[in-house]
């Protein structure tokens, strides 16, 4: 091995080690993306305690289902919405397509699947939650209202 070759994997391990330092000098190994598959996780698994344990106890929701403007939430609504949901589309899914992640801001493509009174529903829908202390803060969801 030639003497500068010992120092790729070195320097390999730094760059790596220093692309998880946030401002201001804390290192962070960011999960939010992971936090966004559990949710979609346990909401397939019709969990909707773990999906409420995901978000804050008070989140911020912009979705055109709860109407035009954007409301707070808390855990306990967050599960009694999807109840009801749960109740209309008992077989519902939620597909992920892509996932993005940059900083506190996580993007989701999906498309949500389920059966209602015999009549398939399928609904391509985006997702941009933020987090903070890997809970969700903010969810806005955008998907075209028919």
């Amino acid at each position: 091995m030639k003497p500068h070759m010992k120092y790729i994997p070195l320097s390999l391990l730094l760059f790596f080690v220093l692309s998880c330092v946030e401002p201001g000098g804390k290192i962070s190994f960011n999960n939010n993306k992971e936090v966004i598959r559990s949710l979609f996780e346990a909401y397939n698994n019709h969990d909707w305690a773990t999906v409420a344990g995901c978000y804050a106890d008070s989140t911020l929701f912009l979705d055109a289902s709860l109407g035009d403007s954007a409301i707070y939430q808390t855990q306990e609504a967050t599960i009694k919405r999807y109840q009801a949901l749960h109740q209309k589309y008992p077989d519902m899914k939620a597909e992920i397509k892509d996932i993005y992640s940059d900083g506190n801001h996580v993007i989701v493509e999906f498309v949500a699947v389920g059966t209602a009174r015999n009549s398939q529903m399928k609904l391509a829908q985006c997702a941009v939650f933020t987090l903070k202390d890997g809970k969700i803060v903010e969810n806005n969801t955008y998907f075209e209202r028919k």
